[in-house]
């Protein structure tokens, strides 16, 4: 009877370990997929407010350009025009960035990372530059087209070529549909014969 009791008290003591172990091991499998939902969650928002944020970076250019190309058609230098939209940059994302990260952080740039950086206004400033010499010889849609058309394919190339990013048939085929695109919008267009008119008053 103490044997059978001794037993018995082993057993529910085994049983009742064994659900302390199953509840534990439970309750981790939960925290695991809540936490998985709340990481997948965040992810979505991040990439939602990505997308957004480049519609609203589309926008912003959109009317950038239309801005250029009504400057640009009266006797507004390029250079001139290219400048005051640089300073306006400054203004307002000098102080902003000051006041965000401070001096010190402003400051905690490598000296690789500064030289990367001043490479890349170099090009951006040329290419504000030629994009308002264009926009001073032919149609809006021209150089829109082409300038988008050029920058996703390269954009890509450099993708591809620099930071190892997968590539297939389907991009391959994009690119070279853009390419298409591009050469297409590139034919001479009647409104360009009357742009051309319109701009013999600008100095070269």
């Amino acid at each position: 009877s103490e044997a059978a009791s001794q037993t018995d008290g082993t057993s529910s003591h085994n049983v009742t370990q064994t659900h302390h172990v199953s509840a534990v091991k439970n309750r981790e499998v939960n925290a695991r997929v809540d936490g998985g939902a709340t990481a997948s969650s965040s992810r979505a928002w991040r990439a939602a407010l990505g997308v957004v944020a480049a519609c609203l970076a589309g926008v912003a250019f959109a009317i950038l350009i239309v801005g250029v190309r009504k400057t640009a058609r009266e006797k507004t230098a390029p250079e001139a025009i290219v400048f005051f939209i640089n300073l306006m940059g400054v203004a307002f994302l000098g102080p902003w960035a000051m006041m965000r990260l401070g001096l010190d952080g402003m400051m905690a740039v490598s000296p690789r990372d500064y030289g990367v950086m001043l490479a890349i206004g170099t090009f951006n400033l040329f290419g504000f530059l030629f994009v308002t010499k264009g926009l001073q010889r032919t149609t809006v849609v021209r150089v829109n087209v082409i300038t988008n058309a050029l920058t996703t394919a390269l954009s890509v190339l450099a993708g591809i070529v620099i930071f190892l990013e997968p590539t297939n048939r389907e991009l391959v085929v994009g690119i070279v549909l853009i390419l298409i695109g591009m050469l297409l919008i590139s034919i001479n267009d009647p409104s360009t014969e009357r742009l051309s008119a319109e701009q013999e008053h600008i100095s070269p």
